[in-house]
């Protein structure tokens, strides 16, 4: 089975409980998926989810996305600066790779439209794409720049 059909059964098998989910429970069903090797881009730090309120988890969540979002700018920035000769391109990568982003990240949040995990799923999913971007970027400067 590929992780497109794994991520589909797991946001089909959530779906299924959605009437009676609490955070609590999405949390423990997400750490199940992922110890049986079903892929779940929507894990936050442990520490968010070590808060015991409600809005403090929300709280902690939204500064890891601002966080994050704040570490790609940082990315992009300096690889425009240190590899100039490939702006145009990186450009349109930037911008597709942010369409993605926007895309997968309303995938994630879809297991629960109209309810209040929708936005954390989203932004748990924004938060570590947005990781990964970072980190994608400044290893590709590092290897254009040599």
């Amino acid at each position: 089975m590929n992780n497109t059909s794994r991520r589909a059964d797991s946001v089909t098998w959530i779906r299924s409980f959605k009437p009676w989910l609490s955070p609590q429970t999405v949390r423990a069903a997400v750490f199940s998926l992922v110890g049986l090797g079903i892929p779940c881009p929507v894990i936050a730090a442990d520490h968010c989810m070590a808060q015991n309120h409600e809005n403090d988890i929300r709280a902690c969540l939204d500064r890891e996305y601002q966080n994050a979002e704040a570490n790609v700018h940082a990315a992009e920035q300096d690889f425009r600066k240190n590899v100039p000769q490939l702006g145009n391109d990186f450009q349109i990568a930037e911008d597709r790779w942010r369409a993605y982003k926007q895309a997968e990240c309303n995938l994630e949040g879809d297991a629960f439209r109209g309810g209040t995990l929708e936005a954390d799923l989203a932004g748990q999913c924004a938060t570590s794409l947005d990781n990964q971007r970072a980190y994608q970027i400044r290893h590709d400067a590092a290897l254009a720049e040599h």
